[in-house]
Parts: structure tokens; sequence; C-alpha cells
């Protein structure tokens, strides 16, 4: 993540004065008993494989230790400079050294592992810190965060250079427990369409009696490493997978829906749509990127395709002091509780931090008889293919057969596409799928809103020529009608509310097609980038003779004939077919809400809102606020203007759909309200005007008198063509304007010098013709006569000695109009590039009845009648007024 330039938070974390273990930490055992027990769960492991799967341990065996899973978040700001550069091989030094003691069985680095790519001397600093892990036998892994690479291209040569796969192929660590899978781009799993080196990557470990696999994938990863990562997944359908990314959570504990990469790629809530939630051996994933001051830590948990819970956490430390600090985070995994327990420890500072975002439990079944793995797709396709005048075979589930004219097909771009003429139909068939218990999902996305009526259908059940499924119906306007349907005919249905789909935007479609004698079909769909529905929106049932059996699956889209433009391209993604079963998984129990929020604040005034707070499984119904001053309020957003300044913690609890309820706090740093603007007008005259001087930047719009033809402005200046015996003046004479305690500052410069006098005047008090100010008098040698005025009439002033103005210099004049019965009158100018005078050079004070008002400022040039050479350009510049005190 790039710095970041904003206030620090107030303090949010428990940080003990003196250190010690969270309550729940490892005990300290003796090496040698730990190494036994570690070789009896793998000879337990071995009997379970040896036996035809994996097996629950015999009666009275040896319980599966704890064992720990480590995560080195973002260490971009220690390689970065010399002087936190060692925090990171401190870090790695205590991971080696407390090995055996934590039964470390594998640790990720979750990226950013320097501050620039292009940076040569922080990949040496980043990988000798590494090595550390990679000398000592403990096993790890690396990704590429968005500092890691070049975000217009995706590519990344030193990391390449530095973390290539070879340095974990040959690692020592490699052997029974851990070693590393491989990469994308070395076609184990068929061809690859890239080769991304270790920037994508898989391990294998086993540990506590169980087997583990780690996907490691690169910032915002992209389509192609996401299809690759289904496939390692399918491939080790019987282990426990943890997915390693840079960007998924964030600080509110969202699914992020930011992508940095100009060459494309995916969000956090992309990559759990496309690969978390369908693959359903995940149950955590780990991250960093993001962070603000000292938040720098969240987590949420989501259900999957199969019902079950996936957990991710966010830790990045990167904005703390020194870089870091040297936080990082272990999660010891204890069978016997069923419960994977988080530390956050700082070997730099020898501390353990023990608040709710630092020290928690996260429920995970480790015990008693494993199950099968769950079922893998009946169909899967991610279209990582080219292809024209077909589909081709999709992933899994077989050749799509297709109708309508082979020339309406092709696949390229990441999706499969069909473009049907109006009027015109056209499907894409799985037929080597049969089930009567099917759940499909996929994307579709259309170039263009269609003139008429489209419908894109996706079939769950496909006999013959009829079929079950999901139809949307797109109107003209972007409109969305949802259906249940059987072979065209509307079951139900109807439009889905604050739905308007817009060209190039994906819609989200699942169908389920379930039973036989009746059929239930249930359909919903929703915008991508938005939260899957938690209920059905639509569900129908229907005993049609001909569909009560097992079928296929099918994307069909139609146009209609009154459809103008053309062919319309409707492009489909992320089919995903899955078998449902016999019965569905009983309701998982219900999961708190998480309370999030993000404060700001202007003065004396905070303002929160509350849309990062989270319910996994339902919604959340309301939000209380505490302002900890007494005041409170409800709703996402709220504001509280408080009395006076200090430190306040706010308070917000939210409660789900369930009654369940979640608090969190934060402190807010208010001050006093700022003392009002005393600029009263302001002028740079950075604008082009003829025919007068248009509005001043602050203060309102000038008044010109003597002949607006003789006004411009341009070049940076207010000009006056001043001709013999004319008189010009500009005047700002707004309210806003008006004060009696006055300092008007503004620059003047003749582009020749007349034969005649020239007065210049600034006035700092104007009311109706009348004025106190400046008045500069230049005579036909340059020299120059300063005078405080009265409406024309001298008070006081003298020749300034050693000022001699010539054409274009620029002369300094500056006024002070203070107070009423009497009023004083300050002046002083200087030519520019010699310092302002430290007194006032002429002062006077008047009391004539008339001026003792507020009043509002001018400028004004006067050229003698005797002038021959004439006009004179006269330009004004850098105009300031403000109030006095």
């Amino acid at each position: 993540m790039p710095p970041h330039d904003r206030p620090r938070p107030g303090p949010r974390h428990t940080r003990p004065d003196r250190p010690h273990p969270p309550a729940h930490a490892l005990p300290v055992a003796h090496r040698e008993a730990r190494r036994r027990r570690r070789a009896a769960v793998v000879l337990l492991l071995v009997a379970g494989l040896v036996g035809g799967g994996l097996a629950a341990a015999p009666a009275g065996a040896a319980e599966p230790a704890p064992f720990t899973f480590v995560v080195l978040p973002d260490t971009q700001n220690y390689v970065s400079t010399s002087a936190n550069q060692a925090t990171m091989g401190v870090q790695t030094r205590w991971i080696a050294d407390h090995a055996d003691e934590l039964d470390v069985a594998f640790v990720s680095q979750v990226g950013d592992l320097v501050g620039v790519d292009t940076a040569d001397v922080q990949w040496q600093r980043a990988s000798q810190h590494m090595a550390v892990l990679d000398t000592a036998g403990v096993p790890n892994a690396v990704l590429p965060g968005n500092h890691d690479m070049n975000l217009t291209t995706g590519e990344a040569p030193l990391y390449r250079q530095y973390f290539p796969p070879s340095r974990y192929a040959d690692a020592s660590w490699n052997g029974a427990t851990a070693s590393y899978g491989g990469y994308l781009g070395q076609g184990l799993f068929g061809p690859d369409p890239v080769d991304r080196q270790n920037m994508d990557s898989f391990a294998l470990f086993t540990a506590g009696g169980m087997d583990f696999l780690l996907l490691s994938l690169e910032m915002n990863a992209p389509d192609s490493a996401l299809d690759w990562g289904r496939r390692v997944l399918a491939a080790y359908p019987e282990r426990r997978a943890i997915v390693a990314t840079h960007s998924y959570v964030d600080t509110a504990g969202g699914l992020t829906t930011q992508v940095a990469r100009a060459d494309g790629g995916n969000s956090g809530r992309a990559i759990w749509e496309e690969l978390v939630r369908p693959s359903c051996s995940v149950f955590l994933v780990v991250s960093g990127h993001f962070s603000e001051g000292d938040l720098g830590e969240a987590r949420r948990t989501d259900t999957n395709a199969c019902g079950q819970p996936v957990h991710a956490v966010l830790t990045d430390y990167q904005d703390r002091a020194n870089g870091g600090d040297g936080w990082l985070r272990y999660y010891t995994f204890d069978p016997a509780a069923d419960e994977i327990r988080a530390t956050t420890y700082s070997p730099t500072l020898d501390r353990y931090e023990t608040d709710a975002d630092s020290q928690f439990a996260l429920p995970y079944a480790m015990t008693g008889t494993p199950t099968d793995p769950p079922p893998g797709p009946l169909a899967a396709d991610a279209f990582g293919r080219a292809l024209t005048g077909g589909w081709g075979s999709a992933d899994v589930g077989g050749p799509w057969s297709v109708g309508g004219g082979t020339a309406r097909f092709a696949v390229g771009g990441g999706t499969g596409q069909q473009s049907p003429l109006p009027g015109g139909t056209v499907t894409a068939t799985l037929g080597g799928v049969s089930s009567t218990a099917t759940d499909v999902t996929a994307t579709v996305a259309l170039d263009r809103i269609p003139s008429n009526a489209l419908y894109a259908t996706v079939s769950g059940r496909v006999v013959g020529s009829g079929d079950y499924g999901a139809r949307v119906k797109v109107l003209a306007g972007g409109a969305v009608q949802l259906h249940a349907e059987r072979s065209g005919t509307v079951l139900t249905g109807g439009t889905l509310p604050g739905v308007t789909l817009t060209a190039g935007e994906r819609l989200r479609v699942r169908t389920q097609v379930e039973g036989t004698s009746p059929t239930v079909v249930r359909v919903r769909a929703w915008e991508d980038g938005q939260a899957e529905p938690t209920a059905w929106q639509f569900t129908a049932t229907d005993a049609t003779a001909a569909l009560q059996g097992a079928g296929g699956v099918r994307l069909m889209t139609y146009v209609s004939s009154t459809t103008t433009g053309g062919a319309l391209t409707a492009r489909w993604d992320d089919l995903l077919v899955m078998p449902i079963g016999a019965a569905p998984p009983p309701p998982p129990p219900n999961q708190p809400p998480t309370a999030s929020f993000t404060a700001m604040t202007a003065g004396p005034t905070a303002s929160v809102d509350s849309a990062g707070s989270t319910d996994a499984d339902g919604t959340i119904v309301s939000r209380t606020w505490s302002f900890g001053d007494g005041g409170t309020a409800t709703g996402t957003t709220a504001s509280r203007t408080y009395a006076a300044a200090g430190t306040y913690t706010v308070t917000l609890t939210v409660t789900d759909d369930d009654g369940a309820t979640a608090s969190t706090t934060r402190a807010v740093t208010v001050s006093a309200p700022p003392p009002p603007s005393t600029t009263l007008a302001a002028d740079a005259f950075a604008r082009t005007v003829t025919g007068g001087w248009g509005s001043a930047d602050t203060g309102g719009a000038w008044t010109v008198a003597g002949g607006s033809a003789r006004f411009s402005v341009g070049a940076g200046t207010g000009v006056t063509q001043v001709p013999a015996g004319a008189t010009l003046t500009a005047t700002l004479g707004s309210a806003a304007v008006a004060a009696t305690a006055t300092d008007v500052h503004a620059t003047v410069a003749l582009d020749t010098v007349p034969d005649g006098p020239l007065y210049a005047t600034v006035s700092g008090r104007v009311v109706g013709s009348a004025d106190y100010g400046a008045r500069v008098k230049v005579l036909a040698t340059g020299a120059v006569q300063l005078h405080t005025e009265r409406s024309g009439t001298v008070l006081t002033g003298n020749t300034l000695p050693g000022v001699v103005l010539t054409p274009g210099a620029r002369l300094h004049v500056r006024v002070q109009v203070q107070g009423t019965a009497p009023t004083t009158v300050r002046t002083r100018a200087w030519l520019d590039g010699t310092p302002e005078p430290t007194t006032w050079q002429y002062t006077t004070t008047d009391a004539t009845a008339g001026l003792q008002t507020a009043g509002g400022v001018r400028l004004m040039a006067y050229l003698s009648s005797s002038t021959t050479n004439g006009p004179t350009t006269v330009r004004w510049d850098d105009l300031v007024a403000t109030r006095l005190p």
C-alpha cells in the first residue's frame, strides 16, 4: 500500500508496558518431545493413506499436537530504508529460532516484500532476510504485492530474479511434511496460457494429522491465475486449503472491490465469487495491503457453496512506527479444541498485542472422523481459451454443443460469446452433465443495452428441447426482470428492484433445479460487486412429465426481432455447476455481525460512517452511536458537533436480523472551530477579460468607471489604458468586502513613464465617491511620491528617497485604514525585489463625517492632462485585502 499522509487516529490497541504472552500461547515444550509427537502424527497419516484414505486416529492414539501457521505481512517499509531494514531480519530470525517451540508448519509472506519494484537493493535485503527461513529449514512462500510489480504491465522482473521457482523447488525444507508444489506456467494441470513463474504458486504441508495446501496468488490475481488456482484445488480435493493473496479484506472488514492493476485483475470480492466460494476445500484466506495508521487488522467469515464457513483475515502494520515495529501474526491450530487461535507479536518490541482484533479464536473442525471430500463440480468453465465458430470444451463437463449458427459463437478475453441477430436464438449446451439436483451459477454481460428486450437463460436441467432454468429479461432502459422458467414459459418472477444493467456490466445469475415429480426451481440474480442475496428471489414447482428426469446444462441468448443495431453480443463467464446434496445441510449457527466504522473530523465536528459493518449470514437491521459526551444517534452515518475540543470515544453498536449485536470503538480528536477567514478580497488576475475586469478571485465583481473599453485582464494583470486628463477606477464594493479596519496590498507597474505626472491610488475604504487610501505620484523622472489621502486631498506624505520607477518595474503599495471617529490611515511603498519597510512611512488621522463607516476597496489611476506621450498602460496585480483585528 502507498504511504498514508492522513493523521493517525488515537490509540486502538492494547500494548502492555511489559511483554507478556497471551493466555492462549503455546507452553514451551522440550524439542525432542515435540518431534516425537510430529513423527507419531506422520505415522498415523501414512497408516491412514495405506488403509485407503484419510482415517480417524485409532482409539488410544496420541492426540494431534497444536502447530503454527505464520503470516509475515507487508515488509516494504523495512527494506525501503537502511534504518528499518534490520527489522525484517529480526522477524525471520525469531520465527526460525522458535520454529520447534511453536511447531511452525509453514510461513506465508503476503506481498509487498519491497517498497519500490525497481529498487535492486531492497530486493537484496528482502531476499537475505527470507533466506534465514530457508537456512533454518522453515517452509515458506512469498507472493507479489502492488509494490513488487509494475501495475501498468503486471511484470515483476526483480521479483522473478530473487524469488524464482528454483529457490523453492530446491529448498532444504522440501520433504515428507512440506514441499513446494509448483507454479502457474509449469503446465502441471494441462497447458497454462501464461508463465508467471513464482508469482502464483502452491505448496503442500502436513501438520496435526491433516494435509494442507497453501495457494499463493499475486496482487489482483487475473483470470488466468484464478483459473489455474481452481485447477490446483481440484487436483487436491482431499487437502484443506489456505489462500494467500495481497489484497482481499479491507480495514473495515469488507471484501475489497479495488483493482489497482491497469493490465486487468480481480478484486477481493471477485476472488471470493470466482475462486474461494466455489472451492469447498478453502477454509482460510490471509491477506495484507490495507492499513490506515494503527488500523491494519480485520476479519470476516463467509459461507461457501458447500455451506461451510470460510475465515478471511487482514494483517498489515506498515503504517505504524518504524515501518511496522516488527509486528507479525501467527495462528495456532489446536485440533483438540477445534479452533485456530490468532496471536500478534513483535519480536523487536518483545510485546504481544491483545485487543480483540489482534488476539482471537476462529472455530474450525479438525477432529473426529474425517468426512469425504466435498464433491467436485459437475461442470465449470472460465473460458480461458481462444476459439471462433464454437466454444470448444469446458474446463470441466466436456464439449459444448452450440445451436443457432456456429458463426455466432466465439471464446476470447476470458468469456464465451454469443452474438445473435435480432429475432435469433443461440444456445450452448453441456449434454455430458446429467443431474436431477443441480446448482448453476454464471455471469453475463452485454456489449450494449438493447433497444428492445433481450433474454438470457441459465438452464439447470435440459432434457431434449425442454428445460428448467433462470431467465433474465433485459429491457430497453437496462431494467432487469428475473423469471423461473420452463422451456420459455414463465413459472414465476418479476422485476429486480434497484437493478439497472449498463453496457459491459456483469450480472450474476444462479439457479437450482432439484428433484422430480415435482421439480423445484429456485432463481436469484445480482449485480457483480454486490453481495449475493441470502434468499432465493423466486421459487416455483412444476411436474411437466418430460422434464422429470436427469438433464444437462445450457446457456441461451435470444434478442427481440424489433431490436435495432444488428447483432448483440452476450458474454458469459464463471460457469460453475455443483450438485445439490440429497438433504440440504443444516443452517449454520448465526454469525454475529461485525461492527466497523470510519471517522473524519473537521474542527469540532466528527462525522462517522458504518457502511463497512457487515453480517456474513444476514443483514444489519440497526446501528446506534454513542459519541462519548452523552450524545447519541442512529443510522448508517451520523455526525456530532462537540461543545469543547478534545478526544472522545465513539462507540458503534450494530444488531443483525437474528438479534446478535457487536460493538466497536474509536477515539476521535476534535478541535475548536477555525477562526473566520480574514480575507476580504483577493485577485491574482489569472484570467482573460476585455471591456472590464470580471470578478475578483475573492470579493465579487469589479465595478469599473472611466470607459469599460479601457479595462482588460491578461498576462496575470488587471490593465487600464489611461489617456491624458482621464481618471479610471475599479471598485470592489460588495457588503462582503466592506469593513472599518482594512489592510490592502497591491502592486502597480507602468509600461512607460509619462512626461506628465501619473497618480495611482490604492483605497482601503470607499464610501460613495469618497475614499481613504495611499496615493502614489509618479513624476516624469520616475521619482515617486507617496501620500495618505482623503478623496484626492493629501493628508500627509512626501518623496520616497531612492525610489525611481522604470518601465515594467513593479511598485508594492500597502495601506491600512482603521477605526472610526477618528480613522487612522497608514501607508508604505517599496520596489519589487527589495524588502518591505518595517515601519509605516506616513501615518495620519482624519474624522471627516461621511467616511466614518465601513467601505469597500478601489484601485484608481489618473494621468495629468499635461502629458504628451499618453495614454499610459497601468498594470495592477497581487491585490489582497484583509480585515484587521
